[in-house]
């Protein structure tokens, strides 16, 4: 169990905590973190010189998980396997698939929002960015600066406002892909610059794969659009798995990843948000279904030992080697007195 504090001063009530209330509420799924109770604590809060002022502390009462996958991974002390990360994703997905029938959309998802279990069991955590969506989405009525910038899709990145659940199928093929090779997809120092990198390894997009997007506001700024070539969509897949640095197939154990992983990748950054795969469409592809190797069970995921087990274990090795201390003093003392 974890409490999470927040302070609120004066009138209203944060935006975030009430989306954060409301997601939570709304979804309930083995996937999502649990939220196992909420208190409001009233009082009076008095700054230098300020007469008293209403205040209060919400003490939202949340399921612990120890990680996030990133350190979950660093503890675990190697790349994930195919297998782990097949298992991570399904999760991950059915999280997002749960989220996307209740027309709520997490907006805000990567790695540090992503928690882990000590035996790798996933939760999808901080919705306060998450809110309803409709279908159609109606231009104007979402605000773009949402997502961490890295795992922002390419149509935010251009300035889209009227976005859908397609922005967290592409920000978790972003995870997926991360998790398989340890790095991040896409990097760049500012937003065109990250837009411009995303374009360069799948193509600018062809009017008819994604028509009007030329139209959209941040492409007439984009310095060096001029220098990308369209591509044809087949040729997307092997432009992806360059930029991976993936084989198909093991080499001298180093990472791999299967054509129908990359294939599920490529439907996941479809360019076009409303060609992009669904997660719960995802989750019928044959990478997560019948390639092998299989998602990797739940239950024989790798173990991180607990802050509490890891503390265990260093006492009981501090006690073996004072016993072991202990018992070389009393031999060596035998030993002298059989000398004398």
């Amino acid at each position: 169990m974890r409490i999470s504090a927040l302070q609120q001063q004066g009138e209203g009530f944060p935006v975030s905590v009430l989306r954060e209330l409301a997601a939570m509420r709304a979804v309930n799924h083995p996937s999502l973190l649990t939220m196992l109770g909420v208190c409001v604590v009233q009082g009076k809060s008095r700054a230098a010189g300020d007469a008293a002022a209403e205040a209060w502390t919400v003490y939202l009462v949340l399921e612990y998980c120890e990680h996030d996958v990133r350190s979950f991974q660093a503890a675990l002390g190697r790349h994930f396997s195919e297998a782990e990360v097949k298992c991570l994703a399904v999760q991950l997905l059915e999280g997002l698939a749960a989220m996307h029938r209740r027309w709520r959309f997490h907006r805000d998802l990567k790695p540090a929002n992503l928690l882990c279990s000590n035996d790798g069991e996933l939760r999808l955590a901080d919705f306060g960015l998450a809110r309803q969506f409709e279908a159609p989405p109606r231009r104007g009525t979402t605000p773009r600066l949402v997502v961490t910038p890295t795992y922002r899709s390419i149509e935010l990145l251009l300035g889209d406002h009227a976005y859908g659940p397609a922005l967290d199928v592409w920000s978790a093929g972003c995870i997926i892909a991360e998790l398989l090779t340890g790095k991040r997809l896409f990097k760049a120092s500012s937003e065109a610059e990250l837009a411009l990198a995303i374009l360069r390894v799948i193509g600018s997009p062809t009017e008819a794969e994604w028509p009007g997007w030329r139209e959209l506001p941040y492409v007439a700024a984009l310095r060096g659009l001029r220098g990308i070539a369209s591509i044809p969509a087949e040729s997307r897949p092997a432009r992806l798995r360059e930029h991976l640095g993936l084989p198909a197939t093991s080499v001298s154990g180093r990472g791999c990843l299967s054509d129908e992983g990359l294939d599920l990748l490529v439907a996941m950054l479809a360019p076009n948000p409303t060609a992009r795969i669904s997660a719960a469409a995802a989750l019928s592809h044959p990478w997560l279904t019948t390639a092998a190797p299989r998602p990797q069970r739940r239950e024989l995921m790798p173990h991180i030992p607990s802050t509490n087990e890891r503390a265990s274990r260093e006492a009981q090795d501090d006690d073996d080697a004072a016993w072991s201390t202990r018992a070389a003093a009393v031999r060596a003392r035998m030993a002298l007195s059989l000398d004398r």
